[in-house]
């Protein structure tokens, strides 16, 4: 019998999106971006990439980084304290192609302590949340803990240090970092 049913994303939250990222642009458009110049939850409105290039990036991501590789957040490795006693759902709005990648590196980093879900063009990480039963949510984009927050009876951690994505979301807690995570999922236990 577990405690809590948890959600947890993947990218910048357990995985190093945003410096590969930069990193990926900057190699090819001889640019020197780093993780400052990030001010909104998005690369196109932090006027970093131009409108309509996210997918276009991604695809160079892919291919010069690859998902496989992403680096693991800070202290990431503290989401096998939420494991003990709690159920682990990984769910993200990777594209489902990215899953063999998604799993890899889960293993890889000995992280893979559940299953992994993905939202679609017609199922949101609310729909997901809903019908698994997620009692606590673990994301960084603004889009998809809104909506959790105000329309379910989950509990969201925002974990995010762009100041325009904790002043434009609606939470319940915030987290700049994984000990403060263990620490708000351990209280709600």
């Amino acid at each position: 019998m577990y405690n809590k049913r948890i959600g947890v994303d993947l990218d910048e939250v357990v995985f190093n999106f945003i410096d590969p990222m930069l990193e990926t642009f900057n190699i090819n458009e001889n640019t020197n971006y780093k993780r400052d110049d990030i001010i909104e939850y998005s690369f196109e409105r932090s006027g970093i990439f131009g409108a309509g290039t996210n997918k276009h990036w991604l695809e160079k991501l892919r291919h010069y980084y690859g998902f496989e590789n992403l680096p693991l957040m800070p202290d990431a490795k503290l989401l096998g304290h939420l494991w003990i006693g709690n159920e682990i759902i990984f769910v993200t709005s990777r594209d489902p192609k990215d899953m063999p990648a998604s799993f890899n590196a889960l293993k890889k980093n000995n992280l893979l302590f559940g299953p992994i879900v993905y939202c679609t063009d017609t199922l949101t990480k609310l729909d997901l949340v809903k019908q698994l039963g997620i009692q606590i949510m673990i994301d960084d984009n603004p889009a998809h803990l809104t909506p959790i927050t105000m329309e379910s009876n989950c509990m969201t951690i925002l974990f995010s240090n762009i100041e325009h994505s904790i002043r434009e979301c609606k939470w319940n807690y915030h987290a700049r970092n994984w000990e403060k995570i263990v620490s708000i999922v351990n209280n709600l236990s």
